[in-house]
């Protein structure tokens, strides 16, 4: 696997959030400003990823008609039967 090409930019912060910065990256060994960063933007896009997929997961059992719960439910009934009766050496 390649490493990713990265583009440099510019960003305004502020001091404090800029020594937070500092001190995770003077804290461990070989990280710098950049690297932290990236860390940081990548755990916050995947918990907002990890939320969409929750709120979206909601929204559709929420809309979820009592027909196709029953349907599930039967589905789901037949399902076990099957693997019930499954020989498995």
């Amino acid at each position: 696997m390649t490493a990713a090409r990265k583009i440099k930019v510019s960003v305004t912060i502020s001091e404090d959030l800029l020594l937070t910065i500092d001190h995770h990256a003077k804290h461990r060994d070989g990280a710098t400003r950049s690297s932290v960063i990236e860390e940081w933007l990548r755990t916050a896009a995947k918990r907002k990823a990890a939320e969409a997929l929750e709120h979206d997961t909601v929204a559709y059992y929420a809309d979820y008609s009592a027909a196709a719960r029953q349907d599930d439910e039967d589905w789901s009934q037949v399902s076990s039967e099957q693997f019930e009766s499954l020989e498995i050496d």
